[in-house]
């Protein structure tokens, strides 16, 4: 039985930083699905592995594309990029961590806002989906008793991203978290105030673990499990607990709230499982017994937040066949299956 979709079969979509992590995994979905993809890179030689290696077929039969968008104020690209379009998936984001705001967050701001200004100047866009994050509702680990309906936004980020300087590097990712939550608001305040003809939806990405689709793919969050697989403790400071969801359900809820007609104006939760480091170094030393790993934390607790995932959890069925998300067991131990990362 074939499922209604938004968008038709064989539409154009331009997924922004289509060789990242994320989006790498989304251009497959979509490609599989019979749709063309657009991709932006920043690089097309450090990108050209998707045309070469993971899809030479849809590189040659013009299903895929792969165009340079390494400035996000330069007009004329975002033109090229948007031309054409049905539907827009945008994932990439500035990743540098430069712990100033003034730099990371009007970045992170204007390259969402240049996008949607662009798409409700081309006629042909009809979808839009912008990739959120759990930061953008709270701060990790949550407040007890914390619970996401779609209504909240990190209120915390603000003080800490925006301080005086110094802008000393540990605070590079608050400047991060902060550009995230401006984007997303930014992003619905445009569709309220300017009622675009297109429809809009956020996915809000909790911590994503899973393998990467190829050896040249940014690594993004994955180089975590790596770095302690490797006995680098590092990443364990950066919050004792969180949600995983795997990058492979990541990229399926991208595709719902691209072409699923019940999801609209939403933000959908991609919130598989609650967890926290020493869940992951359980998992570990289950894989590889007797390999040096960091210590375990003490008292690390749990999350403590909670979320309607109905919503998402259908979408999965629907549009991946899966009953529920992958597990935080299957999606670590695929990650360490996967291309490695030093570290």
């Amino acid at each position: 039985m074939s499922i209604q979709t938004t968008l038709p079969e064989g539409s154009l979509i331009l997924v922004t930083g289509a060789s990242g992590y994320i989006g790498a995994h989304v251009t497959k979905q979509l490609l599989h699905r019979g749709y063309k993809v657009r991709g932006t890179v920043r690089d097309i030689g450090k990108a050209e592995w998707l045309s070469t290696d993971s899809f030479p077929k849809e590189a040659t039969n013009s299903s895929l594309e792969l165009v340079i968008l390494n400035n996000i104020n330069d007009k004329y690209q975002i033109q090229q990029a948007i031309q054409g379009i049905a539907g827009v998936v945008h994932i990439a984001t500035p990743n540098t961590f430069n712990p100033d705001p003034n730099e990371t967050v009007t970045q992170t701001v204007e390259f969402v806002v240049n996008l949607l200004i662009a798409a409700a100047s081309e006629k042909t866009v009809k979808e839009f989906v912008y990739t959120s994050t759990i930061g953008a509702a709270t701060m990790l680990p949550a407040q007890p008793g914390f619970h996401f309906d779609g209504t909240n936004w990190n209120e915390g980020a603000r003080a800490l991203a925006w301080a005086p300087p110094p802008y000393t590097p540990d605070r590079g990712m608050i400047a991060y978290v902060q550009g995230k939550v401006e984007a997303e608001q930014a992003f619905w305040k445009f569709f309220e105030e300017n009622k675009p003809t297109f429809k809009g939806n956020t996915v809000i990405v909790c911590t994503v673990f899973g393998p990467r689709l190829h050896e040249k793919s940014n690594s993004s969050t994955s180089a975590w499990l790596w770095s302690i697989y490797n006995n680098n403790a590092a990443p364990m400071s950066f919050f004792p607990s969180s949600i995983f969801v795997d990058v492979r359900d990541v990229a399926l809820l991208h595709v719902a709230a691209l072409l699923d007609p019940s999801i609209e104006g939403a933000r959908l939760p991609a919130w598989g499982y609650e967890f926290n480091w020493n869940d992951i170094l359980k998992i570990l030393q289950q894989l590889d017994p007797g390999k040096a790993l960091p210590a375990a934390l003490d008292n690390p607790g749990g999350f403590n937040g909670t979320t309607d995932v109905a919503q998402a959890k259908h979408a999965l069925k629907r549009w991946g066949g899966q009953d529920d998300f992958i597990s935080l067991e299957k999606g670590v131990i695929d990650t360490l299956n996967g291309p490695s990362v030093s570290g």
